[in-house]
């Protein structure tokens, strides 16, 4: 199975979008990767017989009351299990530690929002979050 990156890619050249859906409960989350199944087998799309990938996001409040560790595990559990292209993201993070916490959970994608900081903090922060990645995972986005 692709990474994430190359499922972008692909999407960008084929002028496709990618859905990204927040959920809240487990059960959410079922209901996403049910969808995107079924969806898959029912519409003509670029993506062949992987299926049409879709990205699942958890912000800071859903990812303290699922579990940050717990949510990467069923993630990737449902694509391994299911050979299905399904990527995590945690949106909008709004701290650098959480950052590393998603990127060490395994996140496939981390969304870092300095929009209330200063513009140096922002920077500073983005930097940071940048380098850690970097040292830990390419892969990420």
């Amino acid at each position: 199975m692709k990474m994430l990156k190359e499922y972008i890619t692909q999407a960008e050249q084929e002028k496709v979008a990618i859905g990204h859906f927040n959920f809240a409960t487990l059960d959410g989350l079922w209901a996403i990767f049910n969808a995107m199944k079924a969806l898959s087998m029912e519409i003509e799309h670029p993506f062949g017989p992987d299926g049409i990938p879709v990205v699942v996001g958890v912000a800071e409040g859903e990812r303290a009351f699922l579990g940050a560790h717990e949510v990467a595990l069923i993630v990737r559990y449902m694509r391994e299990t299911y050979n299905y292209p399904i990527f995590l993201n945690a949106d909008h993070t709004y701290s650098v530690d959480l950052i590393k916490e998603a990127i060490d959970a395994g996140y496939d994608m981390v969304i870092y929002d300095g929009a209330q900081l200063s513009f140096d903090e922002n920077v500073r922060y983005t930097k940071e979050a940048i380098e850690y990645r970097m040292q830990k995972s390419r892969h990420v986005l």
